[in-house]
């Protein structure tokens, strides 16, 4: 079967929990990440969402400064957890947030980390009402849907009150309308339920870097041959949908991966950061020289099937405590050592673009 395309992204944390770091310094050094990630030919550059942590939290101002920042690189997010969200507020800050960066937002959604205890305790800051878990995911997530494709989500009550800059008939519209965002919204899956909800609402599938079971229990080891069967789920959810004005022939496929590959004569370039190798290889994690970490993606059964199928996104996760230099330097290893053994080639490569 025919090999689709690869593009390459990483996903940074932006965290402040150590002894002497500030969020100021922090946003600062995710923004350099960012230039240098375009600079380097990656096609996505994403951030994290944790609320209520020592990281980034307000997530779209970053994203609007990124846009100033850069020029080329996509901008993403992985992902935003939707069923804490006002879907209107969050379509009107994603679309500001595209048309700021030229069409550049890839945004990725889902119903967020913590299990049922971490949700719980949002609801209660929140003072959301109502039951949470799924029922309440789906329902903004679809909500947040008909928002970003314009859809008239209440009519306009007659009376003394009229908005100022919008048309009587239009009823209630989120403003700016981006026709394109639609197709560039991506789905954080954790269960088989929420795969297929990705493809049946025609949404991009974000894969996290460890391997689930059937009843979503997290699997010890490499992910890859766990996701396949989640990967074929997607693509037959997707495939059963009648085609429709603005949806592709195919979805895509993210798939995120936690890897450290050691360059020549450096055998000690993560020792602080992984002090126990098997850990780390249990997580999901992959540990080794370049050509290890190489072979071991390359051989990945659920990016190969999704490749065979459609364009699929390479998703490196930078270890949370990570210093910034040392990112700067596994980024730099990942892009110009072990992507090109995958088939990939910089974005600046491609577009015959000079890096600065």
């Amino acid at each position: 079967m025919p090999i689709h395309p690869l593009r390459l992204g990483f996903l940074i944390p932006g965290t402040y929990d150590r002894k002497g770091e500030t969020p100021s310094v922090a946003l600062e050094d995710s923004l350099r990440l960012f230039r240098l990630g375009e600079d380097l030919g990656y096609d996505l550059a994403a951030h994290r969402v944790r609320h209520f942590e020592r990281a980034l939290t307000g997530v779209f101002p970053f994203l609007a400064a990124a846009a100033r920042e850069t020029s080329r690189i996509s901008l993403g997010t992985a992902t935003v957890p939707i069923a804490n969200e006002d879907p209107v507020r969050l379509a009107e800050d994603a679309a500001t947030v595209d048309l700021l960066s030229g069409g550049r937002l890839e945004l990725g959604l889902g119903a967020g980390h913590g299990g049922r205890l971490l949700p719980a305790s949002f609801a209660a800051a929140y003072e959301q009402d109502g039951p949470f878990g799924p029922p309440r995911t789906d329902r903004v997530l679809r909500r947040f849907l008909r928002a970003v494709e314009g859809e008239e989500l209440a009519p306009l009550a007659s009376g003394e009150f009229s908005l100022q800059f919008a048309q009587p008939h239009e009823g209630l519209r989120v403003h700016p309308h981006v026709e394109s965002l639609r197709r560039r919204i991506w789905y954080g899956t954790g269960s088989r339920t929420s795969t297929v909800r990705a493809g049946e609402l025609g949404l991009g599938l974000q894969l996290a870097n460890f391997g689930r079971d059937l009843n979503g229990g997290v699997l010890a080891g490499a992910a890859g041959p766990a996701q396949v069967p989640d990967v074929e789920a997607y693509i037959d959810a997707w495939e059963r949908q009648p085609a429709r004005s603005g949806r592709p022939a195919r979805g895509r496929v993210a798939v995120s991966r936690v890897v450290l590959p050691t360059p020549d004569g450096r055998p000690h370039f993560w020792r602080d950061v992984v002090p126990d190798a098997e850990a780390f290889a249990r997580g999901g994690g992959i540990l080794g020289s370049v050509a290890q970490v190489s072979d071991a993606l390359n051989a990945d059964e659920a990016i190969l099937r999704a490749r065979e199928w459609s364009e699929t996104t390479l998703l490196l996760i930078v270890p949370f405590h990570l210093s910034t230099p040392a990112t700067e330097d596994l980024l730099e290893v990942l892009a110009t050592d072990v992507a090109p053994a995958l088939g990939w080639k910089p974005a600046t490569e491609r577009a015959g673009i000079a890096a600065h």
